[in-house]
């Protein structure tokens, strides 16, 4: 609810709260303030006695499960991009197969041919994160109002997004290519 903080001698003649400051245990402090109100108006009800941090809390509940949704809601959205793009680049270096066994066939070295499947996958990753950085940009004006405490483009947190998908990127082009690899040149070529 809206406040307004007025200095105790020039409060208005209601009072509806007080607020005392302290260093003292919150609970000691809650009689030691109960019981000088009851000395100098035995009448005074005192309903009851909240630390200011508990009211703070209890101010910003509904913003705090707001922000825990969307920190789950975010690392749901980061685990379903990461499975479609391990899907995806696995897919990508599958269907290479038979290219893969050709090459091994003709005697290129297995380092050489991981390399250039790597290489390309990277390079799709890079063109990923070129096209999706103005978008992150672009969406965080939407959100930028619905954030305490961070920044929509926070360097951390984008930062880290990226360098998940990219070893994820990484690792799901590395993986089948290293299989490819061991396949034997006439078994990958029979596969076509």
């Amino acid at each position: 609810p809206p406040m307004v903080f007025y200095p105790f001698d020039e409060t208005p003649s209601y009072v509806g709260s007080m607020h005392v400051r302290t260093r003292a245990d919150s609970e000691a402090t809650a009689a030691a303030v109960r019981k000088a109100l009851q000395e100098i108006e035995p009448n005074l009800p005192v309903s009851r006695i909240v630390p200011l941090a508990d009211l703070a809390a209890a101010t910003l509940r509904q913003e705090r499960l707001i922000a825990r949704l969307a920190t789950i809601l975010g690392l749901l959205a980061l685990g379903l991009a990461c499975l479609g793009l391990y899907g995806l680049m696995s897919y990508a270096v599958k269907q290479r197969t038979a290219e893969l066994g050709v090459r091994f066939a003709l005697g290129a070295p297995r380092p050489r041919v991981l390399w250039m499947v790597f290489r390309e996958s990277l390079t799709l990753m890079v063109a990923g994160i070129a096209i999706g950085m103005p978008l992150v940009a672009a969406a965080s004006r939407l959100i930028g109002t619905m954030l305490f405490d961070v920044t929509a483009t926070d360097p951390a947190i984008v930062g880290g997004a990226m360098l998940v998908l990219l070893a994820v990127g990484a690792t799901s082009s590395y993986l089948p290519s290293w299989r490819a690899s061991r396949v034997d040149p006439l078994t990958a070529l029979r596969a076509e």
